[in-house]
Formats: C-alpha cells, sequence, structure tokens
C-alpha cells in the first residue's frame, strides 16, 4: 500500500509532502491473540525528538499490551529514513536504547516479532518512526523537555523540572540558547509539517496559545550555541479557549512513575505501630506530583 501526506497551511498552500509504501500485505493469522495485540498497539516510541546518548523506548501503554499478550516477543532496533530503507542495528535487540553517533542523520524505529507458541504463528510490526537523530556536540546528556497547560490562561509553559534542567545545562556548559515555538498538526512533527509561532527569543518565554492554535499540537525547540538542539514532547491537540491536556496541571501529567513505599517502626509490625504510605522513587523528568492521590490500606490473611 502506497500513502501520500501532505501538510498544508490554513491557506490551503501546501507546505510539505512525503510519500510512503507499506511493507506487504500478509494474510491475517488466524491466532486470536496475535491479533487483537497487534490491533492493540499504538507503534508509538518515547522520546521522537533524539540527540546522541538519549534513550528511546516503546511506550508504557505498548510495554503493557505486551506484557499482558502471552506471546514471546522479540525487539529489533533499525535506523533509516521515512520512505526509504531501515537497516538493522547490531546488538540492539531491547524495548529501549540509546542513540548512538552512527544515528545522527537517521531516524529510527522498532520493529517487533510476536509469536504465538502454541501455534506456531509470528508477526512482525514496527512503531511509527521518531524524528532525525542530531549530533551532540558538548557530549552532555540531553533530554527531552516536557511541557504544562493552564488552562486559566491558555498558556504553555515548561514545567519546573525541565526549566531547572535547561538552565543547568546552559550555565555548566557556558552556553547561549535561543527559543523557538511550533505549531504542529496532527500526526506531524516539528520537522514534518510544524510551523514556526512568531520568530525565535534568545531568552525562555512561554507561549499563550490563540485561535490559530486550534486543534495542534505545539512543541518548544531549543537550539543551543554549540548547534545541538533541546526539544520538548509534542503537546496534546488543543481544543481551544479553556480546554486543558490531560489534566489541569499538565498535558504529560500520565509521565508521573513512583512506588509506595510502607514506613513505621521495626519490622515486624506489632500492634499499636503506625505505619505511613510514602510515594518514593520517582525520576527528575517524571516528577509531576497528580492533582490527588487516594490510598487504600488491605489486610492480607
Amino acid at each position: 500500500l502506497r500513502v501520500t501526506i501532505g501538510y498544508y497551511d490554513t491557506n490551503n498552500a501546501l507546505l510539505s509532502e512525503i510519500t510512503l509504501d507499506t511493507a506487504a500485505v500478509m494474510p491475517a493469522p488466524s491466532s486470536t491473540a496475535l491479533i487483537d495485540t497487534i490491533n492493540g498497539l499504538t507503534g508509538t516510541l518515547t522520546p521522537t525528538a533524539l540527540s546522541v546518548g538519549m534513550q528511546v523506548s516503546l511506550s508504557t501503554a505498548d510495554v503493557t499490551t505486551l506484557a499482558s499478550s502471552g506471546l514471546d516477543v522479540a525487539y529489533q532496533w533499525q535506523q533509516g529514513t521515512l520512505g526509504g530503507s531501515w537497516n538493522d542495528i547490531t546488538d540492539a535487540e531491547l524495548s529501549s536504547y540509546s542513540a548512538q553517533n552512527s544515528d545522527v542523520g537517521s531516524a529510527l524505529t522498532l520493529c517487533l516479532t510476536l509469536t504465538d507458541a502454541s501455534l506456531g504463528q509470528s508477526q512482525s510490526v514496527c512503531t511509527d518512526p521518531t524524528n532525525i537523530v542530531t549530533d551532540n556536540a558538548s557530549g552532555y546528556t540531553l533530554r527531552t523537555l516536557y511541557l504544562r497547560l493552564d488552562s486559566s490562561t491558555d498558556t504553555l509553559s515548561l514545567i519546573n523540572d525541565s526549566q531547572v534542567w535547561l538552565n543547568n545545562l546552559l550555565t555548566t556548559e557556558n552556553l547561549s540558547a535561543s527559543y523557538q515555538w511550533y505549531r504542529v498538526p496532527e500526526s506531524g512533527s516539528v520537522d514534518s509539517g510544524g510551523t514556526t509561532t512568531g520568530s525565535a527569543t534568545s531568552s525562555y518565554a512561554d507561549y499563550v496559545l490563540t485561535a490559530d492554535d486550534d486543534n495542534y499540537r505545539h512543541a518548544l525547540r531549543v537550539t543551543l550555541s554549540n548547534g545541538d538542539e533541546v526539544n520538548s514532547d509534542l503537546s496534546s491537540e488543543w481544543g481551544g479557549a479553556g480546554s486543558s491536556g490531560t489534566n489541569t496541571d499538565g498535558t504529560f501529567q500520565d509521565l508521573y512513575v513512583d512506588m509506595v513505599r510502607i514506613e513505621g517502626g521495626a519490622t515486624p509490625y506489632v500492634v499499636g505501630d503506625t505505619l505511613t504510605a510514602r510515594m518514593s522513587g520517582s525520576t527528575a523528568s517524571n516528577s509531576q506530583i497528580p492533582d490527588s492521590v487516594n490510598y487504600q490500606w488491605q489486610q492480607f490473611n
């Protein structure tokens, strides 16, 4: 199958166009587990804007789908170009991968081979590709920035952790930066259909959404004075004035990852001890605490 994707501005002028061919269409397997699992996969990687040293992985939702499928899963990372050829990356056979110098100028994708051992049937699927991997001149491990949406003011901004990390990078490496916000159409990216909103600035500023941003996603690209780029993940599609993302605290709230610890006196606990449930273990890039947390204590015999 072949599909041609075109991106147009509000005046219906073509911004960019790309033609993609799928792999040969294969007969459907008889395995229900294979069919249900393949249909349940989103085929997304996170993050999609990468530089050398950054780790990319299969989305949490897809990892969960595969873990509960009962299928055998083999992973193979590939590098290549949209509409071009793709080649296996040697010894890259896990669900996550760190971008290498040899990946600069190429996009990455992850191909999964799913096997229903009970029926001896296998199917292969590949994720949507990342953006082109960029160089990392500083050697400082770069990472994805994350955004939050203030629905009361219709303003997109960097979450505090991303702002602190970026400021530390600029100070530590003695760098300056330019900041450019982008408006991105559905299924597009900064480099595929994305258009700038205003001019780049030499200092960071939040982005106030307008009617022109309705039904678009948004991203911030920070270009460092050494040529490196730091990108935010894409925001959710904006639905207009007063709308919010996943919740009122930000479009990337679902990235919060943590664990619950039970704390108290010396173990084993005895009658009269006071126990406390405490969330701990969150990493800096996933540090958005949910709006509210409900705890339910249970007793097991």
